[in-house]
C-alpha cells in the first residue's frame, strides 16, 4: 500500500506507536501538527522532534498526562502498571478512525524485528552502555505491542 492510500488517521497512528517505541516521552500535542496543501486541504506534517528521551531522564511513555486515553491511567486498555500495550492500541486506532484491518497490519509493521534497525544503533555514535539502553527499551516496548490480549 502507498502512502497515497494512507488516510491521515493511519499517518498519526504510526506516529503515536513510533514515538512510543523509540522512548520518546516528549511527544506533546505541538510535535504533532498539520499543514494546507495547495489544493486547501490538510494533511499530517512529517515527524520531527522525535528523539529518545528515556537516555536522558526518566519519562513516561507521553508527554500527556492522560496517555491514549482521556480516562488516563484508569483506561481498561492498559496493562503492565498502566503502560500501553498492543491491547490499547488496539482500542486507541478504533477510536481515532483507523479501520481494524489497518490498525492490525500497522501493529504488524511495528513488531517486526527489523535487524537494521539494531544495526544502526550498534553503528551509532552513541556510547556502548546508552545503545544498550536504548535497544533493550526498544525491546521492551516492541514486545509490549505484540499483547493484545484481554
Amino acid at each position: 500500500m502507498n502512502n497515497e492510500s494512507y488516510s491521515n488517521f493511519d499517518k498519526s497512528f504510526n506516529l503515536v506507536i513510533c514515538t512510543v517505541l523509540v522512548s520518546n516521552g516528549d511527544a506533546h500535542l505541538k510535535n504533532f501538527s498539520v499543514i494546507e496543501t495547495t489544493k486547501g486541504d490538510f494533511k499530517l506534517a512529517p515527524a520531527y522532534d522525535l528523539l529518545n528521551t528515556h537516555l536522558h531522564v526518566d519519562d513516561s511513555d507521553f508527554a500527556l498526562s492522560r496517555g491514549l486515553f482521556s480516562e488516563g491511567d484508569k483506561s481498561k486498555f492498559l496493562k503492565y502498571n498502566g503502560k500501553v500495550n498492543g491491547r490499547s492500541f488496539l482500542e486507541f486506532g478504533k477510536r481515532i478512525g483507523v479501520r481494524d484491518k489497518r490498525v492490525s497490519e500497522i501493529l504488524a509493521q511495528f513488531t517486526t524485528e527489523y535487524p537494521l534497525l539494531e544495526q544502526l544503533v550498534e553503528a551509532s555514535y552513541l556510547q556502548s552502555d546508552t545503545k544498550k539502553t536504548y535497544l533493550t527499551a526498544y525491546r521492551q516496548k516492541r514486545n509490549r505491542l505484540l499483547d493484545r490480549n484481554n
